[in-house]
């Protein structure tokens, strides 16, 4: 295996030059959820689970990418993208991916016309031209659909936002940010540099999350508390990490946080003091990140997947993006 060309023994190797081409990459994907294609999503997860001694196959050109887990055992070689649990983002990125994992298999075939594998391939929209590709350069053996991802557009700035909401969404918002005024809560605008920066702010999320409706369930972050804190650290040293937090007097009672680059955002938590319910201060954060991403020139706020517990996202967003797993095999 070490001689193989693609082969990077340790996410470690890959150098800072490559993981912000990654990022860009994944970007301007148009995949159902960008950034979570993006190096951040991917290696943090690939860190936090149980995959995390195995290689990985990586190559990159100036317009794509594919990043896989490389399993082998005596049913032949099974390739995964390195955030398998999720699934949200794909590791193909741009127009030659389908050409860079041909290479790949190849490589790890050896050249044997013979070659048992299986590649997950997940986060990928099935009108998409990478879908396509994948179905004339592989055997699709199956596909299971996944949620459909959502997100709103950011064109217009944040009066564009708004108006793309609904009038009893805007009326209710406009009801809650004049009661919050009144009870003097305010709301910061945190973006952290570096690991120490991140890590404070993170304790002050943790706060607010133990008083929060998940608080009782170990929810949220507290579910999984070291990887959201990794994660959280990893978009401070990139500068990329946005947090909203909701303060009365010296009291943090809520916190929206999420991340943007290349003009893409992506939430990944938001929570708040269960004792403060009647402010909607969800609604609120979001819209207090819209329009602080709107300073940025961010085009996209991306709300994750659509799922059966989440179905107050399509309060925030007018777009939906169908989303598959493709399972294949050489041709």
């Amino acid at each position: 295996m070490s001689g193989l060309r693609n082969l990077v023994l340790k996410p470690e190797d890959l150098s800072m030059a490559q993981i912000d081409e990654w990022d860009r990459l994944a970007a301007v994907s148009q995949s159902p959820d960008p950034q979570s294609c993006g190096p951040v999503w991917q290696l943090t997860s690939f860190a936090h689970s149980d995959r995390r001694h195995l290689p990985i196959i990586f190559s990159q050109t100036e317009t794509s990418q594919i990043a896989f887990c490389a399993e082998k055992s005596d049913q032949g070689w099974y390739l995964s993208p390195l955030e398998s649990h999720s699934q949200f983002g794909t590791p193909l990125l741009g127009p030659d991916s389908g050409e860079l994992l041909i290479e790949a298999l190849t490589e790890l075939c050896g050249g044997s016309e013979i070659c048992r594998m299986l590649i997950d391939v997940p986060g990928v929209c099935p009108e998409s031209q990478l879908f396509r590709d994948l179905d004339t350069r592989t055997d699709i053996i199956s596909i299971l659909p996944l949620d459909a991802s959502a997100a709103a557009s950011l064109e217009g700035g944040v009066d564009g936002w708004l108006a793309r909401r609904s009038a009893n969404f805007r009326k209710k918002l406009r009801q809650a940010r004049q009661q919050a005024k009144k009870e003097g809560v305010v709301f910061e605008r945190v973006q952290p540099m570096g690991a120490d920066a991140a890590t404070a702010l993170y304790e002050r999320m943790l706060d607010v999350e133990r008083r929060s409706w998940k608080g009782g369930r170990q929810g949220g972050l507290l579910e999984f508390m070291e990887f959201y804190r990794d994660l959280l650290v990893f978009h401070a040293r990139r500068g990329s990490a946005i947090v909203v937090v909701a303060v009365q007097e010296d009291l943090d009672i809520g916190f929206c946080f999420g991340a943007q680059s290349h003009g893409v955002y992506r939430g990944q938590q938001t929570s708040y003091d269960s004792e403060f319910g009647h402010l909607s201060l969800g609604a609120q954060m979001h819209a207090e990140t819209a329009e602080w991403l709107s300073d940025f020139g961010t085009q996209i706020q991306h709300f994750g997947p659509l799922q059966h517990m989440t179905p107050y996202k399509r309060n925030f967003c007018e777009i939906e993006i169908e989303s598959v797993a493709a399972i294949c095999s050489p041709t």
